[in-house]
């Protein structure tokens, strides 16, 4: 019994209704109460009686609908009968009470009730009876009005805390998910590389030593996907940055270590897309070292992801893939032929796989970089070209040109 009440308090939606269902059971069983001591009553009266039961039955399945019925209601049975009941009865006090608890203000609830009051105080000082007689209809709903809206606002007050809390939780589950992550994998995965590099000096054969370093390239990219799309923002979210630091100093963690491993992506897309029957070089004109940090971090998902959609989606044989870094900017154009249907077999196996959504998520990043994307297909022939801008400095006013437009499609 106690667990099911527990339940229903910590479930706001579940506990408003039971109210509901409380308030209109006590005012039916009031007014049937009424209705049995009443003497004299005449055919109309029985089906006035009979209509307010009616309402406050279906109140709980539609508590704003009926409290409008009533509050209209009974005005108008007071109008026919002349009966001040009907405008302090228990259906029309909670009438006004769940509409306060709607649209109820303290400007408007607070000074009801004391307009009532003095118009009360003042009634009784002149022993004035009609103006007795209107405050003693007015107060009660005054009264009631501001009961609604104390509850409006305890709600909206209830509400707000159990959103706070829910951010806490969130919060606390996201901290707990970085701390697995930068504790236990990411430290992980920088063990294996280096267990893997030393192992690497004591190998003689040059296609044993290859293969290591492929493997070591595929863990060091894994291990900075993990720290810049996962650690990084998570981290940048919850300000914890006092408390949670690099997982090694030498880790290529941060947009400043990017460009080494732009230069490593190449090498490892060169050699998977080798092993498939490709045969090309990845060009790079210009000066590596003169591109920013989020250019390269851009760079590694536009390269990653080319690389895997030549090798799932392309027809072994030529490709280019140059990346052509100027004052404004940096390129990257790729083009390949297309395999004529879908992916090829054997290359998730290899190692080389597509997520789906790399391009959106290459866009996003594109998006918030200032930069543009085109894909399209020609003649069997799918071409990628992609422009990220130079990283404009605080107080640079330059422009950086249009160099594409965003018209292309997932792969």
């Amino acid at each position: 019994m106690m667990k099911n009440v527990k339940d229903l308090l910590r479930n706001p939606m579940r506990f408003e209704k039971a109210l509901y269902i409380v308030a209109s059971v006590c005012c039916i069983g009031a007014e049937c109460v009424e209705w049995v001591n009443s003497v004299g009553l005449t055919p109309l009266m029985h089906v006035q009686n009979a209509l307010m039961i009616m309402l406050l039955a279906l109140l709980p399945l539609w508590p704003l609908q009926m409290s409008l019925g009533i509050a209209a209601l009974c005005p108008v049975l007071y109008a026919v009968s002349a009966d001040s009941y009907w405008l302090v009865c228990n259906p029309f006090l909670l009438a006004v009470i769940l509409l306060g608890r709607r649209w109820g203000r303290y400007a408007s609830a607070l000074p009801a009730v004391l307009l009532t009051q003095i118009l009360s105080l003042v009634g009784t000082l002149l022993a004035n009876e009609p103006l007795r007689g209107i405050t003693f209809m007015l107060e009660p709903m005054a009264i009631s009005w501001l009961i609604g809206t104390l509850m409006r606002y305890a709600a909206q007050a209830q509400g707000e805390q159990v959103a706070a809390e829910q951010r806490v939780r969130h919060r606390e589950s996201q901290l707990k998910m970085l701390h697995v992550l930068h504790d236990s994998v990411a430290n992980d995965l920088v063990y294996a590389v280096s267990r893997s590099r030393s192992l690497a000096t004591r190998l003689r054969s040059r296609n044993e030593i290859e293969d290591l370093e492929e493997i070591i390239g595929v863990l060091e990219s894994a291990l900075m996907e993990i720290r810049q799309q996962i650690i990084m923002p998570v981290r940048d979210q919850l300000d914890e940055h006092p408390t949670i630091g690099d997982v090694r100093s030498n880790d290529a963690g941060s947009d400043a270590d990017a460009p080494p491993e732009f230069g490593r992506n190449l090498t490892l897309i060169k050699r998977r897309l080798d092993k498939q029957g490709f045969y090309g070089t990845p060009q790079v004109v210009g000066d590596p070292t003169r591109i920013d940090g989020r250019t390269a971090r851009i760079l590694n998902l536009c390269i990653r992801e080319i690389g895997g959609n030549i090798a799932k989606y392309g027809r072994p044989g030529e490709y280019a893939l140059v990346v052509s870094i100027a004052d404004d900017g940096t390129t990257v154009i790729s083009s390949n032929t297309c395999r004529d249907a879908g992916p090829a077999n054997g290359v998730e196996n290899a190692g080389i796989t597509s997520s789906g959504s790399g391009l959106t998520m290459l866009r996003g990043e594109l998006h918030d970089a200032g930069g543009t994307i085109s894909t399209g297909k020609e003649d069997g022939e799918w071409s990628v070209y992609v422009f990220i801008p130079r990283q404009t400095a605080p107080g640079d006013s330059g422009h950086e040109p249009n160099h594409g437009h965003d018209n292309g499609e997932n792969s």
